[in-house]
């Protein structure tokens, strides 16, 4: 259980450590994807 705690842990401070990155990229693609006629 401590070796699944210790991965969770590092990929919650991955997921923190990219966020910002993500909403970015969500902010600029998602508007773009809307204009585009599926």
């Amino acid at each position: 259980m401590a070796n699944h705690l210790i991965l969770i842990s590092r990929a919650f401070g991955k997921s923190v450590t990219y966020w910002s990155i993500e909403v970015k990229i969500a902010a600029t693609v998602t508007p773009a994807m809307a204009k585009k006629p599926f």
